[in-house]
């Protein structure tokens, strides 16, 4: 049986409620404008994917608070970087009785304001007959320096390596790709050169090619296993490829966390028949250098309106300074959680 503060959010989360589109309005045009270049530097990690917990992105609600009236539950898609910028803007909750969902790998930044109703998630796969004799890997490869740097990408790759066998096929795909193309993705600030250089080197198989989008789309996924690199989920958080991997019979290649949570605490969401989140409020400690910076720029973006443009600059999505800190509480979240997953 669930512990009864848990099961008041579970219980709202399983009423029907869906967020549905909204017209265009003059008052919207720069919101939509930054959300549509957002979506589409990202895509197709961003795109959409159907689910009853109301997959989002906080710029979505930018566009119109209005949109949520009637919602109970919202599963925010964000990496640490939109997610700051949120709190920051939000620090706290405007609507009581909405419940919202993120990484829980980001447990340590939620305001004390925000814990109540805010929901942990944590991808499970559901396929048990995974072995490690697959011949045919998939590596997702999220496309820029501030979700990949290249010291933790070479981390990245020593996990594929402890999976692989010499005979096996590797196929890398840009997750920038689908809009911006092969060539693009690749030359991004050279990052992807870099990427495709570190990879030769040192990925335990030469074995492996890039695939576009189109190639990506025609694999038939049954007989694969897929590896996700974002590790310092800067941007996002939740990606449309990973559903689309699991939907489509794919397997991830590093095994589920330890089951570290109370069984009475949790909760599984289904999002298809090979995979679903686990829900649950089992917080990391707060981390005291990112909540007493956190509410620092808090009390600094609420006191002059000086300030909230200097931090969120109405033509950039923010400002070079926030950007840098929310890039150094990403590889510290990264540390933090690869040392305690670590053995």
């Amino acid at each position: 049986m669930l512990s009864t503060d848990i099961k008041s959010l579970i219980d709202k989360i399983n009423k029907p409620n869906y967020i549905g589109s909204l017209p265009s309005t003059l008052d919207d045009f720069l919101p939509r404008y930054k959300l549509n270049k957002f979506k589409e530097y990202l895509s197709p990690d961003s795109d959409y994917y159907f689910s009853s917990l109301n997959p989002t992105f906080s710029l979505e609600l930018e566009l119109s608070p209005m949109r949520i009236k009637y919602l109970s539950v919202l599963s925010l898609r964000d990496g640490v970087m939109p997610l700051l910028k949120f709190y920051v803007s939000n620090p706290r909750p405007k609507d009581e009785s909405l419940i919202h969902i993120i990484d829980e790998d980001f447990s340590s930044l939620v305001p004390e304001a925000w814990r109540s109703q805010t929901l942990l998630r944590r991808f499970k796969s559901q396929k048990t007959d995974v072995e490690s004799t697959h011949n045919n890997f998939i590596i997702f490869i999220s496309p820029n320096y501030f979700s990949s740097p290249l010291e933790i990408v070479y981390s990245e790759i020593q996990k594929v390596n402890k999976e692989l066998l010499p005979e096996t096929e590797v196929y890398l795909f840009f997750s920038s790709m689908k809009l911006r193309g092969v060539g693009q993705a690749q030359k991004d600030d050279l990052w992807g050169y870099k990427i495709m250089e570190l990879f030769a080197k040192h990925l335990e198989t030469k074995n492996f090619r890039v695939i576009n989008w189109n190639e990506y789309s025609a694999l038939n996924l049954n007989s694969f296993l897929f590896f996700f690199i974002n590790p310092l989920k800067f941007f996002l958080s939740d990606s449309f490829l990973l559903h689309d991997a699991c939907q489509k019979g794919a397997s991830p290649l590093v095994k589920d966390k330890k089951n570290d949570i109370n069984p009475f605490s949790e909760h599984y969401h289904p999002l298809s028949i090979n995979h679903g989140f686990i829900l649950h409020q089992s917080y990391s400690s707060y981390n005291k250098f990112h909540s007493e910076k956190l509410e620092n720029v808090i009390t600094e973006f609420d006191q002059s309106e000086s300030n909230k443009k200097r931090l969120f600059r109405a033509n950039q999505f923010c400002s070079h300074e926030f950007e840098s800190w929310a890039h150094d509480v990403a590889k510290s979240l990264y540390l933090e959680n690869n040392s305690d997953n670590s053995g």
